[in-house]
């Protein structure tokens, strides 16, 4: 019996050039694996996660995501707490889970990847009632995603967002915040402070090198305010995959953690903008979704 699969897909991720006949080419995909495959289609924020729920409550067992980061984030809200597992295609700038995965960055490829999948159970973070698969962010990250909204930039890629963090560097000022964990507070001045369920922040960037989305704990990885010059070295650690090498950077391992500002907090889950309460409590839910993957 052929594998049935809801898409849910935001027409606006991806490349402008080539959108047009990127549904056609995943229709082809889909045919050729042999899927039981229906498409719908996203028009504004909010409808992957109705789509998606409604595929569930109608017994869709593989609910694919096609679409960036965000996409991917309602997708997954939408299935939480019932049966069906969410499936990744990837067409986002970031899409750190698919490369956590192992699934294909070509689309069609991924399509096809669906076929000799399985469902493996992962581990879902919250953040003041707001779920991550990948990570929240506190600090410089934060700022940049923000930013990147606001302009509402037409340019696809990671490029804007390079160009954007390293505009925010010349004048971000890092906020005091106490992170609580193990019934230990700490006041930090992070330049970059994260809990991360996967260990990329997208774009081949290694926040949490040795996190694990299926251990039931997040990986809280603060690094400090540092001098501009020290912070670009930092930068390069962060895509060699080695920055829990450096002797600054505080790593904290727990199931459940708060952090306090000293008014409402600037975040970011999953890429997507937000602005928290002045305390939020972070916890895990392990192996609250079941998500499909190359075996």
């Amino acid at each position: 019996m052929a594998l049935k699969v809801r898409f849910v897909v935001n027409p606006k991720a991806g490349p402008r050039r080539g959108r047009a006949r990127l549904r056609q080419r995943l229709e082809a995909a889909a045919q050729e694996a042999g899927l039981d495959a229906s498409w719908v289609e996203t028009r504004a924020r909010g409808d992957a996660e109705v789509l998606a729920r409604e595929a569930a409550l109608a017994g869709v067992p593989l609910v694919a995501a096609a679409g960036g980061d965000g996409t991917v984030n309602e997708v997954a809200r939408g299935l939480l707490g019932g049966a069906s597992a969410l499936g990744i295609i990837p067409l986002g700038s970031g899409n750190g889970l698919a490369r956590d995965l192992g699934i294909s960055l070509d689309p069609e490829r991924a399509c096809r990847q669906l076929l000799g999948g399985e469902a493996r159970r992962l581990d879902v973070g919250e953040v003041d009632g707001h779920v991550f698969l990948m990570n929240a962010g506190f600090g410089i990250d934060a700022l940049v995603s923000h930013e990147f909204d606001r302009e509402k930039r037409q340019v696809r890629g990671l490029l804007p967002y390079f160009t954007l963090t390293a505009r925010a560097l010349f004048g971000y000022t890092p906020p005091r915040l106490v992170i609580g964990a193990a019934g230990i507070e700490r006041e930090v001045r992070p330049l970059l402070l994260v809990a991360a369920n996967t260990r990329q922040l997208g774009g081949g960037a290694f926040v949490a090198p040795r996190a694990l989305p299926d251990d039931g704990l997040l990986d809280l990885v603060c690094v400090p305010a540092l001098p501009r010059w020290r912070a670009v070295r930092y930068a390069v650690k962060l895509f060699a995959g080695n920055l829990y090498q450096a002797p600054e950077v505080l790593v904290l391992r727990e199931a459940e953690l708060t952090v306090t500002g000293e008014g409402p907090i600037l975040a970011q889950v999953d890429g997507e903008p937000l602005v928290l309460p002045s305390q939020v409590t972070i916890r895990v839910h392990r192996r609250a979704l079941p998500v499909w993957s190359p075996r």
